[in-house]
């Protein structure tokens, strides 16, 4: 879903500190610099701030910062045990004036992506890893993706960000909403899907599957008429509606959410 920035939010980038504690105020700049980051090992990456990330599979680790040259030296990139956390130092108050702090990231093996705070991650490339890759929204931050070869795939939303992908090739296939953000992924290819929705975010699913089962437990919906499976498992437990299609179809309304269904 759209996110709800006020004017105020888009101007200026509050880095939380004690209330006891002096901030100072750093305008950004119109002269937008670049800086190379070496650090160890990752195969995991954070949001912590309203940084935006940009991410391709490579087989060489590299990192990027693009910010405005007097806000560079407060953009933070560390790796914690396996996980890279990009966000700001503190304590600081930053007024970036409509310009952005990018961070593009090349690496071989990240499996795990999670937006902590407002800024986006944009997978550009393609991601083909043998394990199992998770994708998760805990603020506005939205997620991003082209094509996805995995074992299990793993989508969940615990607030407005929302998560998309135009293609997921996997074995196990998992999507949950738990805030308002809503989950789109266009040509599943799995064995099993899983989508389940626990508040007002919606899921969007298209594409071919074995077994699925669907879930509506609040107000979001699950939308999956153009995924087609041979056995579909389907309950509504609140208002949340879902539309699906399959040849075995297993359906319950338990709640005034609506189940909508198309045999094939």
């Amino acid at each position: 879903m759209n996110k709800l920035i006020t004017s105020l939010l888009a101007a200026a980038v509050l880095i939380p500190t004690s209330a006891c504690a002096e901030t100072k105020t750093i305008y950004g700049s119109k002269n937008i610099v670049t800086k190379n980051v070496t650090t160890g090992n990752f195969n995991s990456i954070t949001t912590t701030s309203s940084v935006d990330v940009e991410f391709r599979q490579s087989a060489t680790q590299s990192i990027v910062i693009s910010a405005p040259d007097n806000i560079m030296e407060y953009v933070d990139v560390k790796v914690s045990g396996k996980e890279l956390k990009i966000g700001y130092k503190t304590p600081v108050n930053l007024v970036l004036n409509n310009t952005k702090v990018v961070v593009k990231v090349t690496a071989p093996d990240v499996t795990t992506f999670t937006t902590g705070s407002s800024g986006d991650i944009d997978i550009e490339s393609n991601l083909d890893v043998t394990g199992d890759v998770t994708f998760s929204t805990n603020s506005s931050g939205d997620i991003e993706a082209h094509a996805i070869k995995c074992k299990n795939f793993k989508a969940q939303t615990g607030s407005s960000g929302d998560i998309e992908a135009k293609n997921v090739a996997c074995t196990n296939f998992n999507a949950r909403t738990q805030s308002s953000g809503d989950i789109k992924i266009g040509n599943v290819s799995a064995t099993t899907v899983y989508a389940e929705t626990g508040s007002s975010g919606d899921i969007k699913l298209s594409g071919n599957c074995t077994d699925a089962t669907f879930t509506t437990n609040s107000s979001g919906d699950i939308m999956a008429k153009s995924l087609n499976a041979i056995n579909v498992k389907a309950r509504t437990y609140s208002s949340g509606d879902i539309y699906c299609t399959g040849k075995n179809i297993d359906s319950d309304e338990s709640s005034s959410g609506d189940i909508h269904v198309k045999r094939l």
